[in-house]
C-alpha cells in the first residue's frame, strides 16, 4: 500500500541521536547515530556507551545562572517547590561567585541538588553555608557514599574521586545553600597491550626421557610443534643436580 511504501522507520536511542529513514531499518528499534557529551557508539550502533576517556565539565553542567538551564545540563532538584531561588535580601551577606546558584529553604524543609558524573577523574565542589542551617555535600552510588558537612559560613571546598555512575548531591537544612562552582580534573585512560606468558615447562623424568643431553644437542634452532610454527629462541638454563649427571635442556 501507498501508506506501507511511504512510511518512515523512527528508532530509539538513549544518551544520543536516533536513526530514522534508511538508516533505521526497524520501525521502533534501538540504532544511534550519535551520541552526547561523554559518551560513544557501541559496535553495532544500537545504544550509546560511556566514554571512559571523557568526564564531566563545568560547560557540561552550566554555568549555574539558573535553575532551569542546570536541569537542562542534567541537574536534578527535590523540595524547591517552596524556596526561593537568589533571593535579592542575601547578597550582601553571600560570599560568592558571579556564577553561583543559591536558594533560600522554607521552614523545615530540606534542599538538594544532584547530578550524576560521567568518565572518571576528581571532582573539586565550592560551597558556602550562610544564614545558619547546614549543607552537606556527597559522592554516593549503590556501593558507598561519601559525605562532608559545612557549618561555617565562609566558602568551603570539598573534593571527591569519581567514577562513571556516581551521584554529586548537595543538600542544605534550615538555611542558604550557595553552590559557588563544580570543577573536573579528568583522568586519562590508556590502554596497554602484555603478551601472554609462556607456559611452564613440563617436568622431566629422568628414567625415562629421551630429551638428548645439552652436549650431544646439535643446533640452536628454535623447537618446533607437530601442530604449529616454531616457539621463537630458548634459553636453556642449568640446574643444578645432585646425581653427578649433565643437566637436562629446559625451556
Amino acid at each position: 500500500s501507498t501508506e506501507a511504501c511511504c512510511s518512515v522507520n523512527y528508532c530509539t536511542c538513549k544518551n544520543g541521536e536516533p536513526a530514522s529513514g534508511a538508516l533505521c531499518r526497524t520501525h521502533g528499534a534501538p540504532m544511534c547515530t550519535s551520541c552526547a557529551n561523554g559518551f560513544k557508539l557501541s559496535k553495532n550502533q544500537t545504544h550509546c556507551e560511556v566514554d571512559p576517556t571523557m568526564c564531566r565539565s563545568l560547560s557540561d553542567l552550566g554555568d549555574l545562572l539558573s535553575k532551569e538551564e542546570m536541569e537542562q545540563s542534567g541537574w536534578l532538584f527535590s523540595n524547591f517547590e517552596q524556596a526561593h531561588i537568589k533571593p535579592d535580601e542575601y547578597r550582601d551577606r553571600i560570599d560568592y561567585p558571579r556564577n553561583a546558584f543559591w536558594a533560600a529553604a522554607a521552614l523545615n524543609t530540606r534542599l538538594a541538588i544532584e547530578t550524576t558524573l560521567l568518565g572518571s577523574g576528581t571532582v573539586t565542589v565550592g560551597v558556602t553555608n550562610c544564614c545558619g542551617g547546614e549543607i552537606s555535600v556527597s559522592l554516593m552510588n549503590e556501593h558507598f557514599a561519601e559525605a562532608h558537612s559545612v557549618n561555617r559560613r565562609k566558602p568551603s571546598e570539598i573534593q571527591f574521586n569519581f567514577s562513571s555512575g556516581d551521584v554529586l548531591r548537595i543538600e542544605e537544612q534550615g538555611g542558604v545553600l550557595v553552590l559557588n562552582y563544580v570543577n573536573f580534573s579528568c583522568s586519562v585512560t590508556t590502554t596497554t597491550t602484555t603478551d601472554a606468558p609462556c607456559a611452564p615447562a613440563l617436568p622431566v623424568d629422568h628414567r625415562t626421557s629421551t630429551a638428548p643431553r645439552v652436549e650431544d644437542k646439535p643446533t640452536s634452532e628454535s623447537p618446533t610443534t607437530s601442530d604449529g610454527p616454531a616457539l621463537g629462541n630458548v634459553t636453556a638454563t642449568e640446574a643444578p643436580t645432585s646425581t653427578g649427571e649433565p643437566a637436562i635442556a629446559t625451556e
